[in-house]
């Protein structure tokens, strides 16, 4: 009984070299997370470091929104739009197919109101980070919403 691996591909190497064999992990999913932010400068240590495990996509503007929903699978968004609550509980809309399919969204605002707040939770948000964000806190949150997630 041996071990068997899909997605396999064994590669000829030039005369005098070894062997390798190559593993693809195709039939492994990778957790998505779709970052929503205005700006992207801040937020550079937390994509890369979220970038290890998961597969990070960023957007900016709020076509680009719904255009990555509609392509792709996300298993988490992170909303960071402090400036409009409006365009957020519009975000909240358009990601409530992939809510009802179990991913989870977490906001980041600097300058709240309790009754945005509310209204966001009943949108279905899942979590609240207030900036400044302290990242290594919001890594943990992530890899806890995605792990129960699996």
């Amino acid at each position: 009984m041996g071990i068997h691996f899909k997605n396999t591909h064994s590669v000829r190497m030039p005369a005098g070299r070894k062997r390798a064999l190559i593993v693809s992990h195709a039939d492994e999913h990778i957790p998505g997370i779709l970052l929503i932010c205005q700006n992207t400068g801040p937020y550079f240590s937390l994509i890369r470091t979220l970038s290890i495990d998961y597969v990070v996509t960023v957007c900016s503007r709020f076509e680009g929104v719904r255009e990555q929903i509609a392509n792709q699978v996300f298993d988490l968004f992170i909303i960071e739009y402090s400036a409009n609550d409006h365009l957020v509980l519009q975000m909240l809309e358009l990601c409530r197919p992939a809510m009802q399919r179990g991913a989870r969204v977490i906001l980041i605002d600097g300058n709240p109101g309790k009754e945005f707040i509310a209204a966001a939770f009943a949108h279905g948000l899942c979590d609240y980070f207030p900036e400044p964000v302290q990242e290594a806190l919001l890594v943990e949150r992530v890899q806890s919403l995605l792990t129960k997630a699996e």
